[in-house]
């Protein structure tokens, strides 16, 4: 072979070479594009909305308010059983409202549904 005929060659074979890797850039720019269009459709799908959201945390936080004041009245009753009483109602009805609400976000979140009853209402 000649030396033309090897350059020929070798230049064949750079622009073979060159065509695979942009056929080979060219796929991986469309799996990427196809990758951000149903990332952005899922978002869409699963994204929820800010009433949604702040009902769900109206209903949670008056599901623990009713359920501190509750237990509030019936350890002041157990108290008024032994001759005692709660004289600092609104005090104690925040420090049973603190400790429901860890109870009962610790609880929900770690059921089976993994939902708060907030959540559950509103179907997310």
């Amino acid at each position: 072979m000649t030396d033309n005929n090897i350059e020929e060659k070798d230049i064949l074979e750079e622009e073979e070479v060159n065509e695979e890797s942009i056929e080979a850039n060219d796929n991986e720019l469309e799996s990427i594009e196809e990758s951000t269009e149903e990332s952005k459709n899922d978002s869409s799908k699963t994204g929820v909305s800010f009433i949604k959201s702040f009902c769900a945390a109206i209903i949670d936080n008056a599901s623990v308010g009713v359920i501190a004041v509750i237990l509030l009245y019936a350890f002041d009753f157990l108290l008024g059983l032994a001759g005692y009483g709660v004289s600092q109602k609104m005090s104690m009805l925040f420090i049973i409202f603190v400790i429901v609400s860890i109870f009962y976000y610790s609880i929900c979140e770690s059921s089976k549904s993994g939902k708060t009853i907030g959540k559950k209402l509103f179907k997310f």
